[in-house]
């Protein structure tokens, strides 16, 4: 083996690892994990603590797990892994191994016992110390490749690494006959044939444990860096991540920042963080046009910014001209002119005016300004349908923007809302029952299932989720049920061995107009 830069290379042909009792793996994924967690170094500019030097009992990085914050976590973020960290829900590193190697196809139906023994601390049903100290982590199931290599040491009296050749040969040969044999030598005959049975059906879904460590230093690693540097980290994971922008902004507003859409007077071309807002760039609308926000920033960072909208044009004029009347519609609809005091409606139903005017002061340009002529555009007016905003904003920037600051506000009032998630941080608390609780969401997309049911797409603080309905509590909420619109929904909530067996909605509250039970 030999270094190259921060990792080891081998250089030995897999048959010759092989002889030695060792195996070859390919890391998956690697080049865009070990790339981040370069990057993060030089945006932290400090000492980070090396692999083998990380806490791995760090109270901020298990708190960050413990919430399911896992956007961008190496092995975490897929939504089989999500599903699979709901359910197996590890608290220390050892159960994060052991979670990472039950996170592939062949563990399906392994996956539910083993789950089943750790909730319920089953003990393990061994009389034999070592077959017992070989099962216990993985709660008396064989999970990992070199759990089989122990036995066989311990069976046959052997190496480990002649063990490893014995277990690989597994697959094509099965176990050798005399197996049986002389492991009730050492064991009862019960405890002989579960062994034997175990081995024998483990070839689908069995991990290499090395495998699963390394795969669980780098997952914990990143996780680290997010829970203990989350500001200082989340502009580049906006920024750098645009696929995964949303589940950033749930994971930042569960750290208190404040989400807001573009502005023409305070955004920059990316996502930038101002103590604890975030200010979404200019990149982020549609029909983005580079050159004109570059010149838009470039003449505020020498004059100030805009007082209103007359000033704006008379700064900016010369950067219109390629502008196009479906951009200013979405850049409109998506805030931008805010700061200016401008009516969005005004704005929309103006949209011709507006363009002749800009016309008309570009060729006017060298004129006297009192001479020009002026575009008196109404004011901005308080909007009230949020239903409309919701529907703007997800139009022109893909979020709801809004929606995460009412959030919010409707949390210090006495409506008692919470996120769907908070019952996956508790199954155990929630298990065998049903709940009532407040969800505050927003509805973004409705279908019409059969003639007895339409299904909700809901969205709310953490998580999206489905919710069936009935075409009779359809029709009684209709005018509250439209697409984009903000409910408070009471949902009783079914748990049942871990999982959500049942979704119901007892009754649904528009707060900003009137409630509708």
């Amino acid at each position: 083996m030999k270094s190259e830069k921060d990792y080891l290379l081998t250089l030995l042909e897999e048959d010759k690892l092989a002889e030695l009792g060792l195996k070859k793996y390919d890391f998956l994924s690697l080049r865009e994990t070990l790339s981040f967690i370069h990057e993060a170094r030089e945006i932290l500019s400090t000492n980070l603590p090396g692999y083998q030097e990380i806490n791995l009992a760090d109270q901020k990085t298990w708190e960050l797990l413990n919430n399911f914050l896992l956007t961008g976590i190496f092995q975490l973020d897929t939504p089989s892994a999500r599903v699979l960290f709901n359910r197996f829900y590890p608290q220390n590193f050892a159960e994060l191994v052991i979670f990472l190697a039950l996170n592939r196809p062949g563990t399906k139906k392994k996956v539910e016992e083993i789950i089943q023994n750790k909730s319920t601390k089953t003990k393990i049903a061994y009389t034999s110390p070592v077959i017992r100290k070989i099962l216990t982590e993985t709660y008396g199931h064989i999970i990992f490749e070199e759990q089989i290599s122990q036995i066989f040491t311990f069976v046959y009296d052997c190496s480990f690494a002649e063990a490893e050749v014995k277990r690989r040969e597994l697959a094509k040969k099965g176990l050798e006959k005399d197996f049986l044999n002389k492991v009730q030598k050492m064991i009862t005959l019960l405890e002989s044939k579960l062994i034997y049975q175990q081995i024998n059906s483990s070839f689908g879904y069995t991990f290499n444990k090395a495998h699963a460590v390394a795969y669980s230093y780098l997952a914990y690693y990143i996780a680290y860096l997010k829970a203990n540097f989350f500001p200082e980290l989340i502009t580049y994971l906006l920024n750098k991540r645009k696929e995964k922008e949303l589940a950033y902004l749930q994971e930042a507003f569960f750290y208190g920042f404040k989400i807001k859409g573009p502005d023409i007077n305070y955004s920059e071309i990316e996502w930038v963080r101002k103590d604890r807002e975030l200010l979404m760039g200019f990149s982020n609308l549609k029909n983005y046009k580079s050159e004109f926000f570059q010149g838009i920033i470039e003449e505020r960072k020498k004059k100030g910014i805009y007082k209103n909208w007359e000033d704006l044009v008379d700064r900016t004029v010369d950067y219109w001209e390629k502008i196009e009347n479906s951009s200013f519609e979405s850049w409109v609809k998506g805030g931008l002119f805010g700061s200016l005091g401008m009516d969005i409606d005004s704005l929309l139903s103006n949209q011709e005016a507006i363009f002749r005017y800009l016309s008309i002061r570009k060729r006017l340009a060298s004129a006297n300004n009192n001479l020009l002529p002026f575009l008196d555009l109404p004011a901005e007016k308080l909007e009230v349908n949020q239903a409309r905003i919701n529907q703007r904003e997800f139009e022109s920037l893909g979020l709801y923007v809004s929606y995460f600051s009412r959030w919010k506000e409707l949390a210090k009032k006495d409506y008692k809302i919470c996120s769907l998630l908070v019952v996956f941080q508790k199954l155990e608390e929630y298990d065998n029952k049903e709940t009532s609780l407040n969800v505050y969401a927003v509805i973004y997309q409705l279908e019409k299932k059969d003639e007895n049911c339409y299904v909700l797409w809901l969205q709310d603080i953490r998580n999206s989720f489905k919710l069936n309905i009935s075409s009779e509590f359809y029709w009684e909420n209709k005018e509250n049920l439209v697409i984009h619109n903000e409910l408070l929904f009471t949902l009783k909530i079914g748990v049942k061995r871990g999982k959500i067996n049942s979704l119901i909605c007892e009754n649904i509250k528009n707060i900003y107009l009137k409630d509708k039970d």
